[in-house]
């Protein structure tokens, strides 16, 4: 993420003023496109509950695992599409 947040911000400061997606290489499309990939799911692991709060307070909480498990779900397609 972080590396492809640099790349980014290259392409954006230190490239021409124009900001036209038809303009850019094939190179920095790709390294946008993988890093919109990425910070979309970045945000739906961070809305992931991972404990699921008990009824009652004699109940202990529970590991939300099936929340955790789409969130990994979700992480595979990604990472499969990231080129």
């Amino acid at each position: 993420y972080h590396k492809g947040l640099r790349m980014i911000y290259a392409i954006l400061n230190f490239g021409t003023q124009e900001y036209n997606w038809n303009e850019y290489s094939d190179e920095d499309k790709l390294n946008i496109q993988n890093l919109v990939l990425l910070v979309g799911l970045l945000y739906k692991m961070c809305q992931v509950n991972l404990v699921s709060k008990s009824n009652s307070k004699k109940d202990v909480n529970k590991i939300n695992k099936s929340g955790i498990k789409e969130a990994l779900a979700a992480k595979e397609v990604v990472i499969s599409e990231v080129a």
